[in-house]
């Protein structure tokens, strides 16, 4: 039986997982920043590390006792000469400590290999570990990368821009250009303006919770997230950052009456200045007990109950909005005919069909809806608003303290 213990301590996380014959059992945890920061220096995080990384090998122990047969850690950010970041000592000496005291084998890897490896998996196509494949490896959240698009103003050689809240899509729509060939006429019109983006999936923002730690009690919609039972204890990633998080701000807007502002305000300071680093990590954090409810999109959430995580769906009783996530041709892209014939791809009904059987979306096509998938209520949420409004929300969540005590 293969056992592996898999370390990674990154500039953001403590990671350790173990991979036992297929099955992953894994235990995260962020780096502390303080409130106002914006991140940690390297020996900080080297420090912070060693603080973390017993605790987190405990707790992976107790979800998989069975003996290690090999270990690997990540050693450096790539796989090139001269790539070094020193948090990575803080995994890699613990790695080679314990392959010699255990006398198992140690591989080295670097951190973006972990990253291509996650991919892989999460795909389901290990099978090209086996073999040599181009992978293209970009790391950011939406608001992070359509920010790089707009400074480089048509300079950037990427031909498309595949996946976040068509809302941030359509904020930097000067960027993009309808593609040639390729035709609407099949989705879903509730999904469409007259950008140049196209909707790909639709994606419901739903509440996750942790019943477990909770004592049975889990908030039914919105407005219960902003009383004081669940202060510090709401797991939610930075819309600063992240793009799913803005959508579930603009969300909360459309589906609590009052002002603005004060929404906002009462948001972020239950937060308790406790922000993650990306709608990726809600669940984990969630799954962990780190925090007892979490937002984020149902996709995420359902791909993780399906793996056997521990967390309750919940979608808000007030609605939620189900916006869908985008592709768009870049303006002036030196492959035009590709990105159209890729974006034709992802809207076929072949693609389309597999959203809700393969990846826990739901479709954009007239008339295709996700096998077993309840139709959660939906609030009158408009995109075009959700975009032109876009940097005003966002100021005034930052004015609110943007999660920060």
């Amino acid at each position: 039986m293969s056992v592996c213990l898999g370390l990674d301590t990154s500039n953001y996380t403590t990671s350790a997982a173990i991979w036992q014959d297929g099955a992953i059992h894994q235990v995260k945890r962020l780096l502390p920043v303080k409130p106002g920061e914006l991140g940690l220096r390297q020996s900080d995080a080297v420090f912070h590390h060693v603080r973390q990384l017993p605790d987190i090998v405990e707790e992976l122990r107790g979800l998989c006792d069975a003996p290690i047969t090999a270990i690997a850690a990540s050693d450096r950010p790539q796989q090139r000469e001269g790539s070094y970041m020193p948090c990575f000592l803080a995994g890699k000496s613990v790695a080679h400590s314990a392959a010699h005291l255990l006398s198992v084998p140690l591989f080295e890897v670097s951190h973006q290999q972990g990253h291509i490896a996650a991919a892989a998996l999460s795909a389901g196509r290990l099978d090209l570990l086996d073999s040599r494949f181009l992978a293209w490896h970009l790391s950011g959240g939406t608001s992070e990368l359509l920010s790089r698009i707009a400074s480089e103003d048509g300079q950037s050689g990427a031909d498309l821009m595949f996946g976040g809240g068509v809302e941030s899509l359509d904020a930097y729509d000067r960027y993009f250009e309808f593609p040639r060939g390729v035709s609407a006429d099949h989705l879903d019109e509730a999904y469409l303006l007259d950008g140049a983006w196209l909707p790909f999936s639709s994606l419901p923002i739903v509440i996750i919770c942790q019943r477990r730690l909770t004592g049975g009690r889990a908030p039914s919609g919105w407005a219960e997230l902003l009383t004081d039972e669940w202060r510090g204890q709401i797991a939610f990633a930075d819309p600063m950052v992240s793009g799913s998080s803005y959508t579930a701000l603009a969300t909360m807007l459309a589906a609590l009456p009052g002002d603005d502002a004060e929404i906002l305000s009462a948001f972020s300071r239950n937060l308790d200045g406790r922000l993650l680093g990306g709608s990726g990590e809600v669940v984990g954090a969630v799954a962990r007990g780190d925090f007892l409810v979490g937002v984020t999109l149902e996709e995420t959430a359902l791909r993780a109950v399906a793996a056997g995580t521990d967390v309750e769906i919940i979608h808000p009783a007030e609605g939620t909005s189900a916006v869908p996530d985008g592709i768009a041709q870049m303006k002036g892209a030196k492959h035009p005919e590709n990105a159209a014939a890729f974006i034709r791809f992802v809207l076929s009904e072949d693609v389309q069909k597999r959203l809700g059987s393969q990846f826990f979306r739901r479709s954009v096509l007239k008339g295709l809806f996700s096998e077993g998938a309840r139709a959660p209520a939906l609030v009158s949420y408009d995109i075009r608003w959700a975009s032109e409004n876009r940097d005003q929300i966002l100021r005034l969540w930052q004015t609110a303290g943007g999660g920060t005590r």
